[in-house]
């Protein structure tokens, strides 16, 4: 089925938990094209990495581990093309999806996976994904969500 958006993902509480385990201080987004992006109509997913500061991969070597992606749940009412946007990398701290987690449910590790929904910044073009955690068992006016933000490529002039 084609679709002509881009797709809500889900990162699962088991891939972030084992992304979490292998250590640095972020998570990084990348946009990642499957090879059998077909059933989901060509929209890109995202892989997660583990990372250190400033972009730095911890091991790269071990890219399996600490390296995930993302799963489609349905399209979104972002559109795949037809404007000018910029897919770059994105990020975001461990943690800020801790306190996420911690805000959303009253046992934190009580969640099934965190929903990232495609976002467009008008201001300077980027999609972005807006992450809010599933279920939530804390009720407000206000669903508790976090930003992924556009993470400039590591530099080494960035350890000065």
């Amino acid at each position: 089925m084609l679709t002509a958006f881009f797709y809500t993902l889900k990162l699962t509480r088991e891939d972030y938990n084992a992304l979490k385990d292998y250590g640095g201080n972020q998570l990084v987004f990348q946009f990642f094209y499957p090879s059998t992006g077909a059933p989901y109509g060509g929209s890109s997913t995202l892989a997660a990495y583990a990372m250190n500061p400033h972009h730095k991969p911890i091991d790269t070597s071990q890219q399996d581990k600490f390296q995930r992606k993302l799963l489609y749940i349905n399209p979104s009412t972002e559109p795949l093309s037809g404007r000018d946007q910029y897919l770059g990398d994105l990020q975001v701290k461990f943690k800020d999806l801790d306190k996420l987690k911690k805000d959303c449910n009253a046992r934190p590790e009580e969640y099934e996976y965190f929903i990232l929904t495609p976002k467009y910044n008008l201001n300077n073009k980027h999609l972005y994904y807006n992450v809010t955690v599933f279920p939530t068992t804390i009720s407000g006016l206000v669903t508790p969500n976090e930003n992924l933000d556009p993470s400039p490529p590591y530099s080494s002039a960035d350890e000065t």
